[in-house]
């Protein structure tokens, strides 16, 4: 899994109430990276001649 360097950790309000933490989204990163994969597999997947296509000239 991508390691969440850089993104939201901890969120506090003025008085240091702590709104979010990290550990909030952490199935949201794993969602991410298996729709990331799932694209790949998408993209990179042959596209297939059709048979039934039938030349007319």
């Amino acid at each position: 899994m991508e390691e969440v360097t850089g993104k939201i950790r901890v969120l506090h309000d003025s008085e240091g109430v702590v709104l979010i933490y990290k550990e909030q989204f952490k199935t949201h990163f794993e969602q991410v990276e298996r729709y990331k994969m799932l694209v790949e597999e998408l993209v990179n997947e042959p596209i297939l001649e059709d048979k039934d296509i039938k030349d007319e000239d």
